[in-house]
């Protein structure tokens, strides 16, 4: 594909440089504070993290044998996990 006589090409490409010249002399500590989380990001990912482990932990296994399903072991084990 040839691009030579495209009349979006040099506004497209403008415009890209325009939105990217702020960011090129960027200084470390100012690129890590740009990207860095903030404190109410963190606790976001730590609450979602923290619901996802305990809802994972909450449930049972998928058990399928009856047996199993009605061994006093398990079914003291679903009664202590469903607590």
């Amino acid at each position: 594909m040839e691009y030579e006589n495209d009349p979006l090409l040099p506004i497209l490409q403008s415009e890209i440089n325009s939105r990217t010249q702020a960011y090129q002399n960027l200084t470390a500590a100012e690129e890590r504070d740009l990207l860095m989380l903030n404190a109410d990001q963190k606790k976001a990912i730590l609450d979602g993290d923290k619901s996802a482990k305990n809802g994972y932990l909450a449930k049972g296994p998928a058990v399928s044998n009856g047996g199993i399903k009605t061994h006093p072991k398990f079914v003291a084990y679903e009664k202590s996990i469903s607590q």
